[in-house]
């Protein structure tokens, strides 16, 4: 895996939806709000990004092995399940294990459902 300046690890955190929204920002901080279900990202530029969550979890599972590198798209089939996702959730791609590339495994949140 190359080496990038900045590159920030995630970090974890449960807790009231109330609590979450009033901590400060912290760049790479991934929120799971243990009340309402929401699920929000801090970065460099945002604070508590709403990445989806609610009544549903919001959070899909993909391996997808990407071959064109402006590529961000899922298919059903890159998707594990039947249910489609909806906009602002969340996709976690890992496919190191079917000979995908390590960098472009993560963390991609849905902004158009077609």
């Amino acid at each position: 895996m190359a080496d990038f300046e900045d590159k920030i690890p995630f970090q974890i955190m449960r807790g009231l939806e109330e609590k979450i929204l009033n901590k400060p920002k912290d760049n790479g901080c991934l929120y799971f709000a243990t009340d309402t279900g929401k699920i929000y990202l801090d970065t460099l530029e945002e604070n508590k990004i709403l990445m989806g969550g609610g009544a549903n979890s919001g959070i899909f599972y993909a391996k997808k092995k990407f071959t064109d590198p402006a590529d961000t798209t899922f298919t059903l089939k890159d998707i594990t399940g039947d249910d489609l996702p909806n906009v602002n959730d969340l996709i976690i791609n890992v496919s190191a294990d079917i000979g995908g590339d390590e960098e472009r495994d993560g963390f991609y949140q849905v902004v158009e459902v077609i």
